[in-house]
C-alpha cells in the first residue's frame, strides 16, 4: 500500500511539474514608438498588437524543478521502511 501512495505522488508531482515547464509563454503586447527629429512625442506612439513578445516568467523552471523534487522526497519518505528500533 506504501509503495502504491509513492508512486501515484510522484506520478502527481512530476504531472504538475511537466504542466508548469511546458505551459503556454506570456504573451505581451509592446508598443511600438516612433521618434522624429529630436525628442520624444507622444503622439507618434502606435500600438501594434503585430508585434508580440513571447516569454516565460522566470520562476516557472524552478518551480517545475522543485515540483518534482519534492514529489521525489514525499515518496521517499512515504515508501521508506520503518527503521525504529523496538525497545
Amino acid at each position: 500500500m506504501r509503495l502504491a501512495a509513492a508512486i501515484a505522488v510522484v506520478a502527481v508531482a512530476w504531472a504538475a511539474a511537466l504542466y508548469v515547464h511546458q505551459r503556454h509563454p506570456l504573451h505581451t503586447f509592446t508598443p511600438s514608438c516612433v521618434s522624429k527629429g529630436t525628442g520624444f512625442d507622444p503622439y507618434t506612439c502606435v500600438n501594434l498588437d503585430t508585434e508580440v513578445e513571447r516569454t516565460h516568467p522566470s520562476w516557472e523552471d524552478p518551480a517545475a524543478v522543485l515540483l518534482a523534487l519534492g514529489g521525489l522526497a514525499v515518496a521517499v519518505g512515504i515508501a521508506r521502511p520503518n527503521l525504529a528500533k523496538p525497545s
